[in-house]
């Protein structure tokens, strides 16, 4: 009778041996061979339906091991065909398995590699992705649930985008942008922060740079932002004044080394606080007759604690 329990027990084992290792070999197989290629092909003719654009992915990769992910090549193109309206080389998401059990989706790392989007501004009210924002449908839907989502460790590393305004005939370039964002969530959730928020890029050649500073610890849980601009060529966007101008400004720079400070206590009303210094130089302004009514080598202007909010300005 022993041995019969016994072999019993073996069998039982035995069985669940078994079947764990054929449920494995299916879960790894699906996950690495089976789902990207056909989340591929599925990704990219749905999104072309969606979007009465080709959209092309040359690769998706999954781990089903660490739960993520990498698309490669992702391209969406004009109406016509003839160049890409929004691209990106990488996108690299790693979720977490808790989202099942939360009902949402939990991201702790997200990395996005040389994006990249075309915009085009054809009058006051049309864009070159105007036809996106359409509704199809005129009939009126009751409101769906908004997503839950929680996504850390955000970085977008080398993005660039080109700008076309045509009633403005200006042209804008958007190059070298970094950017880290350490939290976005709509619901409460905790997660392992490895990033500072920052920003940084070239606007038309113009370097423009922000890194942020928290301390959550801290009871006013001050979040500082450094925000420093170098070489802004203000004549360039004189354009974009909603009035008309009775001037003209041949030359003309601005920096900014400024620091934003954001001040939230429990008991007290929020504080935004500026500080720094703003350099106007190598102003040049004249009339419509061309005659110059202001030359400004250099000035300074030398800021001290200021509070945003209550409308104080210190100088």
């Amino acid at each position: 009778m022993q041995e019969d329990s016994k072999t019993k027990k073996i069998k039982y084992w035995k069985k669940i041996f078994i079947w764990s290792a054929i449920i494995l070999t299916f879960y790894t197989v699906c996950g690495f061979f089976i789902l990207p290629p056909v989340l591929k092909s599925i990704s990219a003719k749905k999104l072309s339906e969606n979007l009465h654009r080709e959209v092309a992915i040359e690769d998706i990769k999954i781990n089903p091991y660490k739960l993520s992910m990498t698309i490669k090549g992702f391209v969406v193109r004009e109406p016509d065909g003839s160049k890409p309206f929004a691209s990106f080389d990488s996108l690299y998401l790693n979720l977490q398995i808790i989202s099942a059990l939360k009902l949402g989706l939990i991201v702790k790392e997200l990395r996005i590699d040389r994006p990249y989007v075309h915009i085009v501004r054809k009058d006051e009210t049309h864009f070159n992705f105007s036809d996106l924002l359409k509704e199809k449908d005129s009939e009126k839907k009751e409101p769906s649930k908004p997503i839950r989502f929680s996504l850390g460790n955000i970085q977008i590393s080398d993005a660039s985008a080109d700008l076309s305004d045509i009633p403005k005939n200006k042209t804008h370039k958007i190059t070298d942008v970094q950017v880290t964002i350490p939290f976005l969530s709509n619901f409460q959730y905790h997660t392992k922060i490895n990033v500072e928020p920052s920003f940084r890029a070239k606007i038309n050649g113009t370097p423009f740079s922000s890194q942020g500073k928290t301390k959550p610890f801290a009871e006013s849980l001050e979040t500082v932002f450094d925000v420093n601009i170098r070489d802004f060529n203000i004549p360039y966007y004189l354009s974009y004044l909603p009035f008309k101008r009775n001037f003209e400004m041949s030359s003309g720079f601005l920096d900014t080394r400024v620091k934003l400070s954001y001040l939230q206590w429990k008991n007290r009303k929020p504080a935004l606080t500026l500080t720094g210094s703003i350099t106007l130089k190598k102003v040049a302004v004249e009339d419509k007759k061309g005659d110059p009514l202001l030359t400004l080598p250099k000035l300074d202007v030398f800021i001290a604690p200021s509070g945003i909010f209550s409308g104080k300005l210190n100088i």
